[in-house]
């Protein structure tokens, strides 16, 4: 009976150590959140989710497979380590997604009007992977793509006719112009040659009265 009373009595004394952990967990400072972290990793969460449908629209259209970068947060937004988790996890429920940080330099520090800060401050990027696409819709793109090339070499073939065409023509405008002249030259040849002859028989003329 003895032995049993103190095992129940033991019993009995565990759930309150395990409360009083759990309360010492609870009110541990480096895992609670201020009021300004919050707002900070709620801020940060939105701004992720608007770079989402953007960066998500653009690998859509484009249709490759490239990874796209976004710078999402300056040190300026910095987030504490608890915060960073938080917003590190919701980031990765998204498919194709995660996150990286970088510690900003001191140079960087400075020009973020983050000198002051003597800890390490972060950029925060994002970076979306597309999924792989089935092969008939990459054909597609590949096809539009080459649609699309051979349409712009096309019509740069067509200008460069034309400039071509307006080129030829002026240099047989030119060469008509030429031919013109020369075809006008032996007629001022020829009044050029009468007129002097004229003026020679009219001095024979005058110094034939003369004489007389």
């Amino acid at each position: 009976m003895g032995f049993s009373d103190s095992d129940g009595g033991s019993t009995a004394s565990s759930p309150r150590l395990k409360s009083s952990d759990a309360t010492k967990k609870k009110s541990n400072p480096k895992n609670s959140k201020s009021e300004a972290a919050e707002k900070q990793e709620k801020g940060a969460i939105a701004a992720f989710n608007a770079q989402k449908q953007a960066a998500e629209a653009r690998a859509a259209e484009g249709g490759g497979d490239a990874a796209i970068t976004v710078q999402l947060l300056k040190p300026s937004e910095h987030l504490v380590r608890t915060c960073w988790s938080s917003f590190l996890k919701h980031v990765k429920i998204h498919p194709g997604w995660k996150a990286k940080r970088r510690v900003a330099t001191d140079v960087e520090k400075l020009a973020h009007q983050m000198g002051h800060r003597r800890g390490k401050v972060y950029f925060v990027d994002v970076i979306y992977k597309p999924p792989p696409q089935p092969k008939k819709k990459r054909a597609a793109v590949k096809e539009k793509k080459e649609k699309k090339k051979t349409e712009k070499m096309s019509a740069s073939s067509k200008q460069k006719k034309a400039e071509d065409g307006a080129n030829a023509s002026t240099a047989i405008d030119l060469h008509e112009d030429a031919d013109d002249d020369d075809a006008e030259s032996p007629k001022k040849k020829a009044k050029t040659i009468q007129r002097e002859r004229f003026e020679i028989h009219e001095e024979e003329d005058g110094c034939s009265r003369a004489w007389l």
